[in-house]
Order: structure tokens, then sequence, then C-alpha cells
């Protein structure tokens, strides 16, 4: 687990808080499947969704769903 810091502004201490360089096929384009398995871990996953987006695997997971039919296709 990441270890949070925080600043003070005024009276207020403020989380450094910032989104992770995710370089995992930034450009690529979700497709179908991709979308409907989003909007299925949103609405009846919400547990797994959540872990997921605050872990930063999120991305990986659908672009990995994405591509798998394509991988079974090549061979």
């Amino acid at each position: 687990m990441r270890e949070i810091t925080y600043h003070k502004e005024g009276d207020y201490y403020i989380p450094d808080l910032y989104l992770a360089e995710d370089e995992y096929e930034k450009n690529y384009h979700i497709g179908k499947y991709g979308h409907l398995r989003l909007e299925y871990l949103k609405k009846h996953k919400k547990a797994d969704y959540t872990i997921m987006f605050m872990e930063g695997s999120l991305r990986k997971h659908i672009v990995d769903l994405t591509n798998m039919p394509k991988k079974d296709l090549k061979h």
C-alpha cells in the first residue's frame, strides 16, 4: 500500500494525491467488449471496480480483456 503524504495550507492538511503515469497501452481503443466489461463492473461488481480503480489496475484489466479474443484468433 502506498503512503499518503500531506502538505499544510493554512490550518488544513491537504493530501498530496496525484495520478500515476499509466503507460499501459495509453492510446488504446478498448472497443465494445471492454466497454461492456467496464459497465458490468460498475453496476454489478462495485467492490471489484473500486479496488481495481484505486490500485490502478483497471485499465490493464480492460485492455487485457479486449486483447484476449484477438490473441485467440491469431492462433
